[in-house]
């Protein structure tokens, strides 16, 4: 932790590349250790309830958002590692194939989505840059009945303001299910699903 309020410099070693960050600091706001998503950091819109998506979870109504909290302040200045981009993000819904095929961000950056699962389309994301540190994922459509894997991508782009990645490097995931019930208020027009 770097205990100032005064002007600090701060040089964050990223790969191959040095960036240089000048910003006003308060106590605590960057420190050497990962940021991580902390248990209970992750809800939705509208809430499931007890304001957490847990591991494991199923949610019983339609969802179109979900909140991301952070423990700490998150990079959202540089270009493509941004907190608020929704390319550093990742909601899977199990295809034909039983489980989850994709196994990280970083993979799924590099060869594409693994075709057993169904990329589900995050259309922005917003963040709060002040504590609690949210990020809302807006979904492009509510999502529908079956099995979800979401990752923050930490193994390629979440980084905390003194460019320390997520989980040290490692993506965060929650798997949960979404099971609503069928009402003709939810069919599409055919009636069917």
């Amino acid at each position: 932790v770097i205990p100032s309020t005064s002007p600090q410099t701060i040089w964050a070693h990223r790969g191959q590349a040095v960036h240089r960050a000048i910003t006003t600091l308060l106590p605590s706001t960057v420190t050497n250790s990962p940021p991580k998503v902390p248990d209970g950091g992750v809800g939705t819109t509208p809430d499931t309830g007890d304001g957490v998506l847990a591991e494991g979870e199923v949610i019983l109504e339609e969802i179109s958002n979900i909140i991301v909290t952070f423990n700490e302040a998150m990079d959202n200045t540089t270009t493509g590692d941004e907190v608020s981009n929704p390319l550093n993000y990742l909601l899977l819904s199990e295809g034909n194939t039983a489980g989850f095929q994709t196994t990280s961000c970083q993979v799924a950056k590099s060869t594409g989505v693994d075709m057993g699962d169904i990329q589900v389309p995050i259309s922005t994301v917003s963040y709060t840059g002040t504590a609690p540190y949210q990020a809302t994922l807006n979904l492009a459509a509510p999502i529908e009945n079956g099995n979800y894997r979401l990752y923050a991508c930490g193994t390629a782009t979440l980084r905390d303001l003194a460019g320390n990645a997520l989980l040290g490097g490692a993506d965060y995931l929650l798997n949960f299910s979404v099971q609503m019930a069928t009402t003709p208020s939810n069919l599409p027009s055919t009636g069917f699903r």
